[in-house]
């Protein structure tokens, strides 16, 4: 019934995109036709047509389901461990729905109705596919950032455009996710971080230097371990709260791993998708803990 539901949903989703855009584009083009008879039709008018046009085919690009192959959906098998982080780049399938995949689509991810086609940092472990979760490794990066406080959800607009006009001004292709991180929030029932910040990642770290431009800071990050938990949905502190509870969880029945870091939420998508299929991870960055640590400083064989 699960299956079902999701694919009434595409769908329904796929017709209305479908149909939104088949308007769009004989608007357009009965627009254009008035514009080669009469040469009236203004340079704005003609853009205002445009822009709508652009956006429903990117929304309906991103609707694509033939892959172009499967990534491996990681999970506990053979040769798999839970207890040790994974290298850089790599992710292990540790919780929630282990059977849920990601495929790898014209340089896009898919995961049932959620796509991203924006790419990847270079060396980014794939994203978590939605009610799943994941122990990863993400390797160092260069990124932009900006720090703000009160609430991220109103907030949220106010960090965006600095970080867009920064990467304008370099000539700096966006990246997928835009990643916030939500400082002095540290139990999985704090709702409310004393501080947060938004951040776009370069693609890779030679694309600028390292620094501050007004309210953006431009650093290096180290490589971090997380354990992640998939979710589609709105990008809101509600969506982060309920991830946060079920990454609770997972830490709770898996005591060889303790917090080491501030709570983070990646957004894969951006405004012109519908919000109920957006893809997000909130992450909660993790090390062996201290037993753990013991065990392997004294040469324990339970540390292996």
């Amino acid at each position: 019934m699960l299956s079902f539901a999701i694919f009434m949903e595409y769908l329904c989703v796929r017709v209305y995109l479908m149909v939104h855009g088949i308007i769009t584009l004989y608007t357009f083009l009965h627009d254009l036709d008035v514009y080669r008879s009469t040469r009236t039709m203004s340079t704005q008018n003609l853009s205002t047509r445009l822009v709508p046009l652009f956006v429903v085919t990117l929304a309906l690009h991103g609707c694509g389901t033939s892959p172009a192959r499967i990534s491996p959906s990681p999970n506990d098998g053979p040769g798999v461990r839970a207890d040790v982080a994974p290298a850089p780049g790599a992710s292990v399938r540790v919780g929630g729905d282990r059977a849920a995949m990601v495929t790898v689509a014209d340089g896009g991810f898919r995961a049932g109705v959620c796509g991203i086609d924006t790419p990847l940092p270079v060396g980014y472990p794939a994203p978590t596919p939605p009610q799943a979760i994941d122990l990863k490794t993400y390797p160092a990066v260069r990124l932009a950032e900006v720090v703000s406080s009160g609430d991220p959800d109103a907030g949220m607009n106010r960090t965006f455009w600095p970080l867009f006009n920064h990467i304008k001004e370099h000539d700096i292709a966006m990246t997928a996710p835009v990643e916030m991180t939500f400082r002095g929030m540290p139990g999985p029932e704090a709702s409310t971080p004393e501080s947060w910040s938004m951040a776009f990642v370069y693609r890779t770290p030679e694309l600028n230097g390292t620094g501050v431009e007004g309210r953006v800071i431009v650093r290096d990050t180290e490589p971090v371990t997380v354990v992640a938990a998939g979710e589609k949905g709105d990008y809101s502190m509600s969506l982060v709260q309920r991830r946060k509870l079920r990454v609770g969880q997972w830490l709770a029945s898996n005591p060889q791993w303790e917090p080491a870091g501030d709570w983070r939420a990646l957004y894969y998508n951006g405004p012109a998708l519908f919000w109920w299929n957006k893809w997000a991870e909130v992450q909660l960055p993790v090390r062996p803990s201290s037993a753990v640590r013991r065990a392997a400083a004294s040469g324990s064989p339970g540390a292996e």
